[in-house]
């Protein structure tokens, strides 16, 4: 093999794999390359103090020179995204797709979130829960209970000033998704408890290992976001690399074409995805961008085109 700063996907024994060293004969042709790559923002496109590698961006830049398309798909909610317009292609999927954002001005294209009356039936659902505090993040910003940890696991590095300290069994407004914890039960535990009361209600989603729940509506996921994504550009999901970290990239990566998971993510992403990418913090992102474009080469010269 001929050694590069490129990292290249291939197949063998029907197994995806990004490797460190590069040879055109191991591009796939099959999935076809891709027409968009779809990345996670946390563990994935930034590194781990939240910045955005400088390799990822070049690589972006590349990206759109060569008519790669690029979107992301985030559990992050709108308040925290400011500083990714114009990175993404078209729109940004935020709280697991229940907001779909215009990429350039932030606006709310599509709010496919809860509705008053349904934040309301999960929190009185949730509410035997030992230890259990909720919050919300809405279309306008964040709320919580009091009970809510200011600062909890996930990061959302909650501000007093950003906080409105509501029951969600009392919220006068909608959210995008509902967020809980419990004091008192494990996290294995907390999980199978929120499951079993939610059923029907909402659906669970995981992004951290901190026993942090992430709720959203039925229906609503990154393999719904991914498939808005597909329709809006009419191309099919066999035409995405999807890239991610954690369990709730899992149905993203699932019905992309290639779904990737970078070196760090957990490893239940590691046992179900197509490749493996490099971490977060070695700019993984860029080196899948990279791969996608030497693919799209390479169909290109077979395609004689």
């Amino acid at each position: 093999m001929t050694s590069t700063s490129a990292w290249a996907v291939w197949r063998t024994r029907g197994m995806t794999r990004v490797y460190g060293h590069y040879d055109e004969a191991m591009l796939p042709l099959s999935p076809p390359a891709p027409a968009l790559i779809a990345a996670d923002i946390d563990g994935t496109f930034v590194d781990d103090t939240g910045a955005i590698p400088p390799k990822n961006l070049d690589a972006l830049q590349r990206a759109r020179e060569n008519g790669l398309d690029f979107c992301l798909v985030t559990a992050r909610p709108p308040r925290w995204l400011t500083r990714f317009r114009g990175l993404s292609a078209g729109a940004i999927y935020a709280a697991n797709g229940a907001y779909i954002l215009d990429a350039a001005t932030g606006a709310i294209l599509e709010d496919r979130g809860f509705s008053r009356s349904e934040v309301r039936a999960v929190a009185r659902a949730l509410a035997p829960v030992s230890g259990i505090a909720l919050s919300a993040e809405t279309a306008d910003g964040f709320v919580r209970e009091r009970a809510f940890p200011s600062a909890p696991a996930a990061g959302e590095r909650d501000r007093e000033s950003d906080a409105t300290f509501t029951l969600l069994s009392e919220i006068s407004c909608g959210a995008g998704k509902i967020l809980a914890v419990s004091s008192l039960l494990d996290t294995a535990e907390f999980y199978r408890e929120v499951r079993s009361r939610i059923k029907g209600l909402a659906e669970l989603h995981v992004s951290t290992s901190d026993g942090l729940a992430e709720l959203s509506p039925i229906g609503i996921s990154k393999a719904t976001a991914l498939a808005h994504a597909c329709h809006a550009r009419g191309i099919e999901p066999a035409q995405v690399w999807a890239v991610g970290d954690m369990p709730n990239d899992l149905p993203m990566l699932n019905v992309a074409g290639v779904g990737i998971a970078v070196r760090n993510a957990h490893s239940g992403l590691h046992a179900h995805a197509d490749a493996l990418a490099p971490a977060n913090t070695d700019a993984g992102v860029a080196h899948v961008i990279d791969a996608a474009l030497r693919a799209r080469a390479l169909a290109r010269t077979t395609l004689g085109t």
